[in-house]
Parts: structure tokens; sequence; C-alpha cells
């Protein structure tokens, strides 16, 4: 019903790994849609997709690290995801500021506090028949 609803809506579906619901409150441009809607027809292509998005919305990190051997020789590079302290994927939303654009669009500012990290993100809502969608950039 509201912006504020539809971005806690988005970050909800989010954390849900529920790619239809973000379909749902997401505006895509038509030819970027058809190419997720054929991309989305693969159940592979749905889970690593959805794993991305909750690994973003979580803070998941990528970290290289080298192991020194007994021997003085070291490993190749070993990349691996390092989580925040966030184990229970809470994610809390505080709307910082919400600007009008124009008669049908509005600018979010949000302090998005995942575990202990905070971030402050801006997301654009656009009015359409259903209610309130993310317009995606």
């Amino acid at each position: 019903a509201t912006p504020e609803a539809a971005l806690q809506s988005l970050l909800a579906f989010v954390r849900e790994r529920d790619l239809h619901g973000i379909m749902a409150v997401t505006a895509f441009p038509s030819r970027q849609a058809d190419k997720i809607n054929e991309a989305l027809a693969s159940e592979e292509t749905r889970r690593t997709l959805s794993e991305q998005m909750q690994k973003g919305l979580f803070g998941v990190v990528m970290s290289e690290s080298v192991q020194k051997h007994e021997d003085g020789s070291t490993s190749e590079p070993i990349v691996q995801e390092v989580w925040p302290e966030n184990a229970s994927g809470q994610v809390t939303v505080e709307i910082l500021k919400t600007e009008q654009i124009d008669e049908r669009r509005v600018r979010i500012s949000a302090k998005v506090l995942r575990g202990a990290e905070s971030k402050v993100e801006n997301y654009t809502f656009g009015k359409a028949n259903s209610g309130w969608r993310h317009l995606w950039p």
C-alpha cells in the first residue's frame, strides 16, 4: 500500500529466497524482465540467483587466503565466504527519508542493519495499478 511497505516486502522476499515475491514487488525494464523469466525457467538458475540475493542481503563477503606449509611452500589462494555475525539472518530497516520524485515515483533512503553491519541504501519505487513496485535500475 505504501513505498515503505513495498521495501519491507522486498527485503523479506530476498531473505526468504522467494523469487516470485521479488518479481511481484519489482518492476524490471521489459527486455530485462524477459531475460530474467527465461533464466528462471531453470531450477539451477533459480537456486543460484536466490542464493546470490540472500548473500547480498546478509552482507556475505569473499575472503582470499594462502596457507603456508611446513616446508615453506604456500597453497594456491583459497577463496571462501565469510558471513557476518548474523546467523539468524535478521535484517532491520530504518526509513531515513522519503522523497517524492514526481507523482508516480518515490525515492527511499533507508539504513539497513544486517547483524552488526549497517549501511544506507537508496531504493526507487513507482506507483503501478497493483501498488508500489521497486524500480530496478
